[in-house]
Formats: structure tokens, C-alpha cells, sequence
């Protein structure tokens, strides 16, 4: 004991004295450990005190990446923990470029490596990278030049004359290392008993991100594919469906390691790969009928239909007689729109055509079914009517819903109604003012079911578009990909649980131009960086009228 209040004596007076001539040497060696010491102190008794300091002075950032140093996250949970830093780390900038390019913005890969767009005349291809990660952009309301935040990639001519690119089809398959984009030649009205339009060819394409060439192409004669927005596909890994309307197939293809489109199989008159033969053969000896016959599709839709009235005791009347009430529009379902969930079952949506033609944008629901098809049973497991099922089916299962793409946990992260609260909470008060409103939450129902079945890059993964982290006027701007009217003033991003502060603006249009009032605005934001691209669009040419940037 004598020994060691020794020691401690020692030390307490070499921290106090110094030799002649070494006085500030010692002084500034002392005041070094009592920094060290005060600030783990500081870190292990007064943590919580430092971590519920005041944001206003920049203390939101620091507060987070203390706690990620201090206390980490939970497994799995490191996506999130920093899709939370973009409620500090925001667009605060924002410039106009002074010359127009000539391109189409169309988006940036899932991944964030590449912007695509589409030249004016819609046969090439455009792809540029990002170039200022961690450089000084132009000063705060100055004029800039596209080149200043994007260089160029590659310029590839994807179609031939007389065809042209959809500037709103793309998609991503092998974790972004090939890109599908889609043409199409003059399309025909439908005429007399016709289903649908029909494009004189339809393409589409498969180009190798990396070195800049096209691989493949699959090419549809006669046919019509909605390919607005990525309507007619849905892509699950390496799997391709593409519906065809006009014929009523769905078409699935593998999409190889080299970028070549395998076909696997085709679902519509024929289902099984003996069912052409089968039904030739029973056919063989009957006289012609009136009508053809029902296809593979419909008969297993009706059968499931049929034989879901069976129960254990005998048939049940009810669901017989609803049957037969409603065989008349039961026969005149088509598909209009399908996905893929999984490996194994596909999401169709059937819709009974009347003289007006399809209902692409799911407005009307009275003869809207939604059906799950098994690939591997060749059936259908159920079938679902109205939207009152199906945005329930949404709304617990979102996350099931939506199609991989790029970094799945990043992509994970965002906000659905399945794995966030708020969400669900604001879907509830939701309901209750459009029952205010229109008397019933028919019209939400619909709002909510006119987005099945989801296409892929239908969302985006941005953290400033999470509903979670910000909260926006969704008229404007929303999650959802697709050209979005012109505000009239900018739309403010308020960081939830900050008492609603305000931490950024976007105003897409330009202070000296006018912008007119049936105009359109497209947004481009990258999944991960502060950064957004605005293209205002002519409602008459499609052409761009004002480039913004937003970044910081």
C-alpha cells in the first residue's frame, strides 16, 4: 500500500513540476491527457446527454456518427442507419443549365453508376457517369453545362429507321451489368374485332453496360406490348416475362451471363408443352365450331373458378351462382398486365374489354380480376375480385411485391407499407378522408390497386423520396417513376420528427422562362447520392424545355 500511494505521489508530481526550461513543455503535455480523459468520460457517463443535443448547429450528423461509432446498429440494420445521415446530408444547391442537352433523361441505374438517356430522335442510346463525388459544383443559382456533372459513356445506335425508343422503358438485370430498352415501329389503331393496337414490330433489346454493345434482341412481329413505363415486362433475377396484349401470351426468357435472351416457355393458347397435340387430336373428328375455342390461360382461370364451389359436402350453390350470373364477363377476361413473384408464380391482372379498350392505368375496376398463376402446377392458386382483397394483400405484403434491383439490401430499406408504421397509420387517415370526401374508400382501393401488378424500377430507392425520413407534396414528386405535373411554386422536403423543418427545395422550372400550364416534369434521383436532375418537358413535342440540378 505504501508502495503504490508512492507511486501515485510520483506521478501527481511530475504532472505539477518541471525542470527549468521545460515549464511549457510540461504544461502542454498535461493539458493533452485531461482533454483525452474528459472526452471518454464525457463519451461513457454522459452519452445520452450528447446524443440529445441540439441539431441546429450541425449537431444531427455528428450525433449519428457518434452513436454508429459508439454503439453501432443492429445486424442487417447498416443500410438504414445511413439512409437516416440523408435527413443531414441534403441537395443544397441547385443551377440551371445554360445549354440544353440533346438527350432524353430517363434515370439512373439501381446501382447509381450510370445515367441513361436517349437521343432526341429516340435510335440511340446515351449512358453517362456521375463525375463530382466529392468535388465543388458551380456556385448556388449559377448557369452550368451538362458536362460539368456527367461525362459520357458510350453512344450506341440501338434501332434502325422507321423505329423508335421508348423513352420511358428501362431495366436492369445481373446487378446492372446489362440493360433492356425497348423500340417500336407504327403503331395501328385497333380496328373492328381486334383486341388491342398492334405495332408493325416491336423490340427489345439487351445492351452490355460495360463495354457499350448490344447483344441481343427479341423481336415481336404484329403484336402490341405496353411498354410505357415497363407496363408490359416484370423481371424477377434473370427471368424475363413480357406480356403480349394483342395475342394474349406471356413470354418468358433467361437472360445468360453473355446477355443473351433464352426462352424458356410461352403461356397463353397453350400452357403444357403437349397441349397443341391434345387438343388437335379431340378436334380431329368434330365439324368446325362457330367459335374457337377457350385458350389454355382462360380455361384454367374458369376451371379454378368452377371448382373452388366443391367442398367437402357437395357443391356450394352460392359460389355456382355467382359463376354463372357472371360467366358473360368471365369470358371476355383478358390480361392486360402480369409479374413475376418469384421463381414460380405469376401476378395477372385480367380485365373484361369493352368497346372503350383496356384500362391500362387501372382507373375502373367493376370486371378487374387479380390472379396468382403457378408455374410449376400450370393452375391457378386463387383469384381475387375488386380491390378491396388486393390492397389489403398489399398493403401486409408490400415488400413481396416489389422486384429486386440493384443493392438489395439498399433497396430493402425503403419505406413500404409493410415494414413501416407511419405508412400504415397515414393509410388509415387517408381512408378516413376520402370517406369524408366521397362517401366511401372506394376511391382509395383504387388509387391503391391501380399499381398492381408492380413493374420493375417502378419505385425508386432514394433515401430523400422515403416517406419515412422526409415528407413532400406526393402530387408533384413521388417514389413513383413516370412525369409528374409542374408545380407552381418549389416543393418543400420537411425531415420528419424535426418539428417539420424545412431541408431542401425543388423547383424544376426556371425563373425567367414561363412554363406553360399542361407542361410535365420528369426526376431523376440518384439512389444514394444528393443529387437530382429535373427535365421539363413540352406537352406538344415531348422535347426538353429546362435542365435543373440539384445537388451538394
Amino acid at each position: 500500500g505504501s508502495d503504490m500511494e508512492h507511486r501515485g505521489q510520483g506521478r501527481a508530481s511530475t504532472s505539477k513540476g518541471g525542470g527549468s526550461g521545460s515549464g511549457g513543455t510540461a504544461s502542454g503535455e498535461a493539458e493533452e491527457p485531461a482533454n483525452n480523459v474528459s472526452f471518454w468520460e464525457r463519451n461513457r457517463a454522459g452519452r445520452r446527454r450528447l446524443l440529445a443535443e441540439d441539431r441546429g448547429s450541425g449537431g444531427g450528423i455528428l450525433r449519428k456518427l457518434m452513436r454508429r461509432e459508439c454503439i453501432g446498429c443492429k445486424p442487417s440494420a447498416s443500410a438504414n442507419a445511413i439512409r437516416t445521415m440523408c435527413v443531414d446530408v441534403f441537395p443544397s444547391k441547385s443551377c440551371v443549365a445554360s445549354k440544353l442537352p440533346d438527350l432524353h433523361v430517363r434515370g439512373f441505374t439501381p446501382d447509381g453508376r450510370h445515367l441513361v438517356c436517349f437521343s432526341l430522335n429516340l435510335r440511340r442510346l446515351l449512358v453517362h457517369r456521375y463525375q463530382r463525388e466529392g468535388k465543388k459544383g458551380p456556385e448556388h443559382g449559377a448557369k452550368a453545362t451538362f458536362d460539368q456533372f456527367f461525362r459520357p459513356v458510350f453512344d450506341l445506335e440501338v434501332c434502325g429507321e422507321g423505329e423508335q425508343l421508348c423513352k420511358s422503358f428501362s431495366a436492369c438485370v445481373h446487378g446492372g451489368r446489362f440493360l433492356l430498352v425497348a423500340s417500336s415501329a407504327k403503331c395501328s389503331p385497333a380496328r373492328g374485332g381486334d383486341r388491342s393496337p398492334a405495332y408493325e414490330r416491336v423490340a427489345i433489346h439487351v445492351v452490355d453496360l460495360e463495354h457499350g454493345v448490344k447483344t441481343d434482341e427479341v423481336v415481336f412481329e404484329k403484336d402490341f406490348v405496353w411498354l410505357t413505363q415497363n407496363q408490359g415486362i416484370s423481371i424477377h433475377e434473370n427471368v424475363l416475362s413480357v406480356l403480349s396484349v394483342r395475342n394474349q401470351e406471356i413470354r418468358l426468357f433467361h437472360v445468360s451471363a453473355i446477355g443473351r435472351l433464352v426462352k424458356l416457355r410461352t403461356i397463353g393458347d397453350f400452357v403444357n408443352e403437349d397441349d397443341e397435340d391434345v387438343l388437335a387430336s379431340m378436334g380431329a373428328g368434330d365439324p368446325t365450331p362457330q367459335t374457337g375455342p377457350f385458350s389454355a390461360i382462360q380455361q384454367r382461370l374458369l376451371g379454378h373458378l368452377v371448382t373452388r364451389a366443391v367442398t367437402p359436402r357437395g357443391w356450394d350453390q352460392e359460389l355456382i351462382k355467382e359463376f354463372l350470373f357472371k360467366y358473360r364477363e368471365l369470358r371476355r377476361l383478358e390480361m392486360v398486365r402480369a409479374q413475376l413473384l418469384g421463381g414460380d408464380h405469376l401476378l395477372i391482372r385480367f380485365e373484361a374489354k369493352d368497346r372503350g379498350g383496356y384500362d391500362f392505368a387501372g382507373a375502373a375496376s367493376g370486371s378487374r380480376y387479380h390472379a396468382v398463376f403457378c408455374l410449376e402446377t400450370n393452375s391457378f392458386c386463387c383469384v381475387v375480385k375488386g380491390d378491396e382483397e388486393i390492397a389489403r394483400l398489399y398493403r401486409h405484403a408490400a415488400d413481396f411485391f416489389r422486384a429486386e434491383q440493384g443493392d438489395d439490401l439498399w433497396h430493402r430499406m425503403a419505406s413500404t407499407y409493410m415494414n413501416d408504421a407511419w405508412l400504415r397509420d397515414t393509410l388509415e387517415r387517408q381512408r378516413g378522408r376520402y370517406q369524408k370526401i366521397y362517401g366511401s374508400e372506394a376511391e382509395l382501393l383504387k388509387q391503391v390497386c391501380s399499381v398492381l401488378p408492380l413493374t420493375p424500377h417502378a419505385f425508386s430507392s432514394s433515401p430523400y423520396l422515403d416517406s419515412r425520413l422526409y415528407q413532400f407534396d406526393e402530387r408533384y414528386i413521388s417514389s413513383s417513376q413516370g412525369p409528374r405535373p409542374v408545380p407552381e411554386g418549389a416543393v418543400k422536403f420537411l425531415a420528419r420528427g424535426e418539428g417539420g423543418v424545412t431541408r431542401f427545395r425543388i423547383d424544376p422550372g426556371d425563373d425567367e422562362d414561363e412554363q406553360e400550364t399542361h407542361d410535365y416534369v420528369l426526376y431523376a434521383f440518384h439512389p444514394s447520392y444528393p443529387l437530382v436532375v429535373s427535365s421539363i418537358c413540352d406537352s406538344a413535342s415531348h422535347l426538353p424545355k429546362c435542365v435543373k440540378f440539384f445537388y451538394r
